[in-house]
C-alpha cells in the first residue's frame, strides 16, 4: 500500500508500513517551505486564510515581505492567536524580515491566517513569504 503526499513539492508515494506512513519519511522530502501571499489592496481590517486545516506539524521562522505603497500593518495567527514576533509588524515599500519567536508553530487540524489591521495611505501590492519548518 501507498499514500501520496499532496504537501510535497511534487507527486511523492510513500511506502506505508504497519499503516502508517512516518514523520520523518515526509519530513525527508519537505524540511523547509513558503506560504506565499499576495492582496492588491487590501481591506482594512480584515482577515486573510493562508490554510483552514494544517495537515501536519510545522514550525513558523520568518515572515518576508513589502507592500507597493503606503504602509500595512498585519499579524499572524493561529487559531486567533497572534504569532509572537509576527503581531502588529509593520510593512513598508522595502523588502523587511521579520523573525518569529522561538517554537511558534502548528498543529495538526490548526489553522493559519493573517490580518490586515492598519496602515497610512493605501497600502497597495501587499505582498510576504512566511518560511516554514519541518
Amino acid at each position: 500500500m501507498s499514500y501520496v503526499d499532496p504537501s510535497a513539492p511534487s507527486t511523492t508515494v510513500y511506502e506505508v508500513q504497519d499503516g502508517v506512513v512516518t514523520e520523518d519519511q515526509i519530513k525527508q522530502d519537505l524540511p523547509n517551505f513558503d506560504f506565499p501571499s499576495y492582496v492588491e489592496v487590501p481591506t482594512l481590517p480584515k482577515t486573510y486564510p493562508l490554510h483552514s486545516y494544517a495537515g501536519f506539524v510545522y514550525g513558523i521562522s520568518a515572515l518576508h515581505g513589502k507592500v507597493g505603497n503606503g504602509t500595512a500593518v498585519i499579524t499572524v495567527k493561529v487559531d486567533d492567536v497572534a504569532v509572537q514576533g509576527l503581531e502588529n509588524i509593520t510593512l513598508t515599500n522595502t523588502m523587511q524580515t521579520f523573525l518569529a519567536a522561538q517554537g511558534q508553530g502548528v498543529n495538526v487540524g490548526q489553522r493559519l491566517t493573517w490580518e490586515a489591521t492598519g496602515g497610512s495611505g493605501i497600502p497597495r501590492d501587499l505582498e510576504f513569504t512566511l518560511a516554514c519548518t519541518r
